[in-house]
C-alpha cells in the first residue's frame, strides 16, 4: 500500500489493493467512486495512520504536505499572539481610513487560511476587517453577507465606507431585492429564499454573529450547513461559495457542541463526525440524552488557533485602544409603519425649524415639543424586539450589561423581558433602593443587566462591573448621554468601555444623534462594531 498526495484536489490517497480496503475503511478513510481510491483531507488522520503502520510506503509529497501544514500551524499560532505586523504588508484603504495593527493581522490570517473563524471579541473591528480583506484579493467578485437583521444597515455603510473596489452593495429584503455582487440579508430571510440564493456561487460567504446557527435543528443552520433527508445529503447554502468566513465574539463556550455546525459551515476536519467530536470534546449525559458541559477545552482551543481560528480579546490589545468605543447600530426604517415614517418626518422638520445651533439643542419653547416627544416614544416601542435581539447577542460575550432609557414603559419592557438576572434603577426609587441595585448588580454574579433611566444616571452611581452599555433610546443634552457613559467608564474599570447606541434610519432620534455629536466629538468617526477612534477620548 503506498500513500500520496493530491495537490490538486487537497487529499491524502492510497495505491491498494481490493484486499487492503477492509484496514483503510476501519481507519475512516473515504471511498471516491470517480477517481477509484481511498482518501482523506484530515492531516491528523493521515499522520496517526502513518504512525500505527510502519511498513506503509509513503510518497515525498505526504511529507511535504505534512511539513506544510505544521508550518501554517505554527504560523496561525504566532498570528493569534502577535501586536506587530511587518512594516511591508500593505492593504488597500480610503483615503483617511487606516487600520490598528491587530487588525491588520487578521487581514493577514484570512489570506493565509481563507476559510477562518474570526472570534475577536465584541468591539475590536470584525466588520472593518473583512472588507479590508475583500480589498486585497481581487479574486473575489460577489459577497453575500449574512447577519442579524439589526445589523444590516451597519454593513451596508461600511461597506461602502471602506471598499476600495466597485461593488454594488444592496440589502435583501424579498420580493424586489435584486442579487447584486454584494449582498446583506439576514438570517430568516435566507430560509425564506433559499433556492434563490442558491442560484448562484458565491466567492465569499460571510456569516456575522455566527453562533446564530448553533443549533443543529433550527431552519436556519440547515439552510446554511445543509441537512440529510431520506437518506441523501442536501446540500446548504455553504456549498454554493467558494470561501467562508464565520464572525462571532463567542468561539467557545462551555458548551462545545455548539461550535460544531459553525465548523460544519467551514468544512473543518473537526466537523467530519458528530460522534467523535462529541467524544472528544462534549460531556454528554446519555440517560437524557443532552449535552451538558465541555472537557479538552484547552486542547480545542489550541486546534482551532492552530487551523482556523483568530482569537484576540481587549485586553490583549489594550495599548492600540482608545478608553471608549462608540457603536451606532442603526435599524431599517421598515421596522416603522408609513404613517410612522411620516410622523418622524415631520418631526425633523420641526426640528430643523427650531434647532439652536448656538446651543446646540432644541430651542426649550418649541410648542410641538410635545409632539416630538410622542412620535420618539412610539419610535422606541417599535425597537424593543431588536433590543431584546441586541441584548441576548450581548449576553453571550459579555458577563454584565447595562441598558439605558428614556421612558418607563421602555425600561419596564427591557426588564420584564430579562427580570430573573436583571435589576432597573428609573429615578423613581428611593436612595436605598437605588444603591441596592447599583450594589447587586457590582456584586452578584446572577445579576448580569442593570437597566437604569438616563436622567436617574448622575453623579456617584457606579457600575464599572460592566464594560458595555446599550442605549435603547438618546437624550436630547450631549451631556446627559455623556454622563450615562461615564458610569462604566470611571476610576475601577479595567477595560475599554464599549458604547452601543441603537436608533432606527431615517427617524427623529438618528436626526438628533447627528445633531449632538458635534458636542460629543464625533461627526467625523461615529462608530460601528469596526471602526475605533483613538483621537477622541483623551
Amino acid at each position: 500500500m503506498l500513500a500520496k498526495y493530491d495537490f490538486e484536489n487537497k487529499c491524502f490517497y492510497f495505491v491498494s489493493s481490493y484486499e487492503e480496503k477492509d484496514i483503510l475503511k476501519s481507519n475512516g478513510f473515504y471511498w471516491d467512486p470517480a477517481k477509484k481510491r481511498w482518501y482523506t483531507k484530515d492531516h491528523t488522520k493521515i499522520i496517526n495512520f502513518i504512525q500505527n503502520n510502519r511498513d506503509l510506503n509513503v510518497d515525498n509529497s505526504v511529507f511535504e504536505e505534512i511539513n506544510r501544514w505544521y508550518e501554517k500551524r505554527k504560523e496561525n499560532v504566532k498570528l493569534n499572539l502577535d501586536t506587530k505586523i511587518e512594516d511591508d504588508f500593505k492593504i488597500p484603504l480610503p483615503e483617511n481610513l487606516e487600520l490598528y495593527p491587530f487588525q491588520k493581522i487578521a487581514v493577514k490570517f484570512i489570506m493565509k487560511n481563507k476559510n477562518v473563524l474570526i472570534a475577536d471579541e465584541m468591539g475590536l473591528g470584525k466588520t472593518v476587517e473583512v472588507l479590508a480583506y475583500i480589498n486585497v484579493d481581487e479574486n473575489i467578485k460577489n459577497v453575500l453577507i449574512i447577519c442579524p437583521a439589526s445589523l444590516k444597515l451597519n454593513w451596508e455603510r461600511e461597506a461602502k465606507k471602506w471598499l476600495t473596489r466597485q461593488f454594488d452593495v444592496s440589502i435583501f429584503d424579498g420580493d424586489n431585492s435584486e442579487i447584486t455582487n454584494f449582498v446583506i440579508v439576514n438570517y430568516e430571510m435566507v430560509v425564506k429564499y433559499l433556492s434563490l440564493f442558491k442560484m448562484k456561487i458565491w466567492d465569499l460567504l460571510v456569516l456575522d454573529e455566527s453562533q446564530y446557527i448553533k443549533n443543529f435543528k433550527a431552519k436556519r443552520t440547515k439552510a446554511i450547513v445543509g441537512f440529510r433527508e431520506n437518506g441523501k445529503r442536501v446540500n446548504g447554502l455553504k456549498d454554493y461559495a467558494r470561501q467562508k468566513i464565520l464572525l462571532t465574539g463567542t468561539p467557545i463556550l462551555n458548551y462545545p457542541h455548539e461550535l460544531y455546525t459553525q465548523l460544519k459551515a467551514l468544512n473543518h476536519p473537526l466537523a467530519q463526525s458528530y460522534k467523535k467530536f462529541r467524544d472528544e470534546y462534549v460531556i454528554y449525559d446519555s440517560q437524557y440524552n443532552t449535552p451538558i458541559g465541555g472537557k479538552n477545552i484547552e486542547e480545542l482551543q489550541h486546534e482551532l488557533r492552530s487551523s482556523c481560528m483568530l482569537r484576540r480579546e481587549k485586553k490583549d490589545v489594550l495599548k492600540e485602544l482608545p478608553a471608549k468605543i462608540r457603536q451606532i447600530l442603526l435599524l431599517p426604517e421598515s421596522i416603522l409603519s408609513k404613517e410612522e415614517l411620516e410622523e418622524n418626518k415631520k418631526g425633523i422638520e420641526l426640528i430643523e425649524k427650531y434647532w439652536d445651533e448656538n446651543l446646540n439643542m432644541l430651542h426649550p419653547s418649541i410648542a410641538s415639543f410635545e409632539e416630538i416627544s410622542s412620535i420618539r416614544h412610539k419610535t422606541a416601542l417599535k425597537k424593543l424586539p431588536y433590543v431584546f435581539e441586541i441584548v441576548e447577542n450581548a449576553l453571550e460575550n459579555e458577563d454584565k450589561i447595562v441598558i439605558f432609557g428614556h421612558h418607563h414603559d421602555v425600561i419596564d419592557s427591557i426588564y420584564e423581558k430579562f427580570k430573573d438576572i436583571a435589576v432597573k434603577a428609573t429615578g423613581e426609587e428611593n436612595v436605598t433602593e437605588r444603591d441596592r441595585a447599583v450594589y447587586e448588580f457590582q456584586n452578584n454574579p446572577d445579576i448580569r443587566i442593570f437597566i437604569g433611566s438616563i436622567q436617574a444616571m448622575g453623579l456617584g452611581i457606579t457600575l464599572t462591573a460592566s464594560s458595555l452599555a446599550i442605549f435603547a433610546e438618546i437624550e436630547w443634552r450631549p451631556a446627559d448621554l455623556i454622563q450615562a457613559e461615564d458610569r462604566l467608564h470611571r476610576i475601577g474599570q479595567e477595560n475599554v468601555v464599549h458604547i452601543q447606541y441603537v436608533l432606527v434610519n431615517d427617524s427623529i432620534e438618528a436626526f438628533m444623534m447627528q445633531k449632538i455629536s458635534t458636542k460629543m466629538e464625533i461627526t467625523k468617526r461615529l462608530l460601528d462594531s469596526s471602526y475605533i477612534n483613538s483621537s477622541l477620548y483623551s
